[in-house]
């Protein structure tokens, strides 16, 4: 069924066009130039409180360029509406801004761990079911990862992802047990 509606809905989609009209505000946003612009305006603060950050929650406070000249000839819908920016979408960003270079470093650990297990329970888990999936778990982590460096992490998303790489580590212990660790 699903399928099937995919099949009908997307013609649709890719046939109908653009829709004319004003320039959507969300579009503008979410631009590369937009990201560009709010990685170089939020990278400052790196450098500002590069040891431990600004801490977690903070930017929507910090962030330098409201109200700029040039925050306005990016965001223009910003003069007329409250806009605030409290991500800088890019995940490796906004670890370092919110909990500085010591912050980012163990983040960086984690998701490195994280992947360096994926790896070596998809090299020697003692099952091809294992290996498999332990396989389909690495390559899910190392896209999520890559998604997050354009994005960010969503709530009703995030849990998804803990209890998959709860998954990956009770394959990788069950690797363990079994006397292939490595």
């Amino acid at each position: 069924m699903l399928v099937l509606c995919c099949a009908a809905v997307t013609p649709v989609v890719l046939l109908t066009g653009p829709v004319s009209g004003q320039l959507d505000p969300a579009a503008v946003a979410n631009s590369l130039h937009g990201r560009m612009f709010l990685w170089e305006t939020s990278g400052t603060l790196v450098g500002q409180r590069p040891v431990f950050g600004w801490g977690p929650e903070t930017l929507a406070q910090i962030y330098p360029a409201y109200g700029t000249p040039a925050f306005y000839a990016v965001y223009p819908y910003a003069r007329m509406m409250n806009l605030i920016v409290d991500r800088p979408h890019n995940d490796l960003l906004q670890q370092a801004i919110a909990t500085g270079l010591v912050g980012l470093a163990a983040y960086l650990w984690l998701w490195g761990a994280l992947l360096r297990t994926g790896w070596r329970t998809a090299r020697g888990g003692a099952a091809p079911w294992t290996r498999t999936l332990a396989a389909g778990l690495l390559g899910g982590l190392a896209a999520y990862f890559v998604q997050l460096q354009l994005a960010f992490s969503y709530v009703s998303v995030a849990p998804v992802l803990w209890v998959l790489i709860g998954v990956l580590l009770a394959l990788d212990r069950g690797r363990a047990g079994a006397g292939l660790a490595g």
